[in-house]
This record gives C-alpha cells, sequence and structure tokens, in this order.
C-alpha cells in the first residue's frame, strides 16, 4: 500500500452557528465519498492557529494518501462566525472560490441551547456562563453589565454580510436549522450538493441529529464530560459506540424544560427583531420558521 500523500485544499467552510447543526452536517457529510472533513472538526486555525500559517494548516489537517479520490474537502466551525476578521483570513490564505454555508437557528432557542450546553458541562471554565438564569443572563448581556454573548452569537445578519461581502451572494448559502432537521432535510441536503457540485447519489444518514440538549441526572455524566485524560478516554470509546452512547445519556440524562412559546417570542421582540429584519431584507423573503 502506498504511503505517499497529498493536500486537498479546503474549498468550503460550514461557519456555524454554535447549537445550530455544524456536528448534524458534520456527521452527514463525513460519509459523503467525494468529500473529506478532517477528522478533528474544528481545527480552529482562523480563529486561534492563524500565525502557524497555510502549511501548518494543510499538513495537519488536510493531508490524505494519494490513493484517496475525494474531490472537495472542508471544515466546519461554529467560531467562524462571529469573529469579522475571519472572513478575510480565509480568502487571504485560500482566495476567493470558497463555499460558505452558514447554518442559523432561531436567535432565542440557540442561546437557550447553548445555555443549557454549558450547564452540562458544569464545569469551572463555564460558571459565568451559567451564573445566573437563562433571563437574567440575557437582560444583563443586553445592558452591557456581563459578556456571556447569548445576544451576540444569536445575531446573524453581520455575519451573513461579511461573508457575501468577501465571497459574493452566489458562494454564501445560509440553512435555516429548523428545516435542516425537519421533513425538509432531504431537499435541504440535496441543495447543499448542488451548491459544493458534489453528487445526491449517496445514502445519506437523514437520521443525524447530534448534540440534543440534555441535562445530567447524575454527577457520573459531568465525570464522563471532564477533561483529564482518563475521562476523555472513556468519553471517546463512548462516542465512537452508538449504542453505549444512547444507552448512557438515557440512563443519566434528562430533556431540558422548554421555554414557553410566549417567553420565546418576548425574547424574540426584544432582543433579536431588528436583527431578524435586517436578515431577511438581505435575503429577501421572511423567515417564517422563526414567528
Amino acid at each position: 500500500m502506498s504511503s505517499e500523500k497529498k493536500i486537498i485544499k479546503p474549498s468550503f467552510f460550514v461557519v456555524g452557528a454554535q447549537k445550530a447543526g455544524t456536528t448534524t452536517f458534520y456527521e452527514i457529510f463525513k460519509n459523503h465519498p467525494e468529500v473529506y472533513l478532517p477528522q478533528k472538526k474544528e481545527t480552529r486555525f482562523f480563529s486561534h492557529h492563524y500565525n502557524k500559517g497555510l502549511s501548518w494548516y494543510l499538513n495537519n489537517f488536510f493531508t490524505v494518501n494519494i490513493s484517496n479520490t475525494f474531490s472537495i474537502s472542508g471544515e466546519t466551525d461554529p467560531g467562524y462566525m462571529d469573529n469579522s476578521e475571519i472572513p478575510e483570513k480565509i480568502h487571504s490564505l485560500l482566495g476567493q472560490d470558497i463555499k460558505i454555508i452558514m447554518l442559523v437557528r432561531q436567535p432565542v432557542k440557540r442561546a437557550y441551547s447553548a445555555y443549557n450546553m454549558y450547564k452540562k458541562f458544569n464545569q469551572n471554565t463555564f460558571k459565568e456562563w451559567t451564573k445566573y438564569n437563562f433571563s437574567d443572563h440575557l437582560e444583563k448581556e443586553f445592558k452591557g453589565e456581563i459578556e456571556s454573548n447569548y445576544i451576540k452569537w444569536s445575531k446573524y445578519h453581520q455575519s451573513y454580510s461579511n461573508y457575501k461581502e468577501i465571497f459574493g451572494s452566489e458562494n454564501v448559502k445560509l440553512i435555516i436549522f429548523e428545516d435542516f432537521i425537519s421533513d425538509k432535510k432531504n431537499k435541504i441536503i440535496n441543495d447543499i450538493c448542488s451548491f459544493l457540485n458534489i453528487s445526491t447519489d449517496f445514502n445519506f444518514d437523514t437520521d443525524q441529529h447530534a448534540n440534543k440538549g440534555n441535562l445530567p441526572r447524575h454527577s457520573v455524566l459531568n465525570f464522563i464530560y471532564g477533561s483529564n485524560f482518563f475521562v476523555k478516554t472513556i468519553r471517546s470509546y463512548i462516542n465512537s459506540h452508538q449504542n453505549i452512547k444512547v444507552f448512557v445519556k438515557k440512563i443519566f440524562t434528562k430533556p431540558v424544560n422548554r421555554l414557553s412559546k410566549d417567553d420565546i417570542d418576548n425574547y424574540t421582540n426584544k432582543y433579536f427583531e431588528e436583527d431578524i429584519l435586517n436578515l431577511e431584507k438581505e435575503l429577501g423573503h421572511k423567515i417564517t420558521k422563526w414567528k
């Protein structure tokens, strides 16, 4: 077997938002025979390691056996959405001919999902992100008293506009998360394939919906999702065995409490109405699933 390697430069990026389906996208498309996605879902290169240079990025994440027949490669990283410098960084290193896929979710639901994710981790790193109840976090961030980013990361218009300005509207595709996990998902997946110029003739696992929000029933799950090496080994084993993963989550987690429709409507009107209107104006249509 040949040990020769080749580099496949990334030609598309899925840039977020956090808790809006990037992991689901990754799990679906990593099995497409024409698509190469790095084993490490989020390289964080353009947000944290840019100074290491393009060669480091490509050699560490986009080097494959020369016998592989992938036609395109890409990366999924929600952290590439809210930083206004990243579109230009991508353009500077990889050029104009890059496709951008932006996954977005009803802003309040995205923020609430993130809040519950941080509660699940229950580590010192995230204590400031769950110090108050969800409503208070939104209000304090809105008033500038804290920087929890629940509101900031649920505003999409400026990021969408930035990527369009750099790469052109024909190279930027915005996908509504609520469509991506609905009965429209097959059409959405086919649209993505057409956008990326890859075949739709593939048996996609459309039942994927990764990172569903649950809270731990027991401290054992917090232990499993801890950060030391031993715990990471256990977590890796569980995550690589789907039946075990489902069993563990069923035993040790419980569904999060849902926000009421009134709460969602009130928070949307107070914190996100202007941004949604601006996004709809740029798209040229209403986002009816967010009403």
